[in-house]
């Protein structure tokens, strides 16, 4: 066999290995991590916007900007737990357990949060997630 077959050959091999280490484990991880940082932004956002120190009419416009807070929180909830639980590699999953990180129960809070209309209790609940997005 030439050597340029050999080159061809283990050319070959290794960006099909690559790939298949990108597609299964760089890209469900970065995907993770991104969901997390949206979160914790929204989740900031969304208690900006429940704070109650606005008058009236900015109240009502600020209503509307409430629900799509909540919507967008609720998304993330749903899939930040389609992750972990469906594309999210063995490996990656007992390291999350070693920091203690817990995505599901993140999600079960941030499903609470979405409902909750009273600033202390939305505040409390975006401490919890924190605590278990970010030890």
């Amino acid at each position: 066999m030439e050597p340029i077959y050999i080159a061809a050959l283990s050319c070959f091999l290794l960006s099909a290995f690559g790939y298949v280490i990108y597609q299964f484990w760089i890209r469900p991880v970065l995907k993770y991590r991104w969901l997390k940082k949206n979160a914790s932004v929204n989740i900031v956002s969304y208690l900006d916007t429940i704070n109650g120190d606005y008058e009236a009419d900015e109240a009502m416009a600020d209503n509307d900007a409430a629900e799509n807070k909540i919507k967008i929180v609720r998304k993330l909830s749903g899939d930040l737990n389609d992750c972990f639980n469906e594309e999210l590699p063995q490996w990656y999953k007992l390291l999350l357990q070693r920091r203690e990180e817990s995505p599901v129960d993140a999600s079960k809070h941030m499903m609470v949060l979405s409902n909750t209309r009273d600033y202390s209790h939305a505040r409390n609940r975006a401490e919890k997630i924190s605590r278990l997005l970010f030890p």
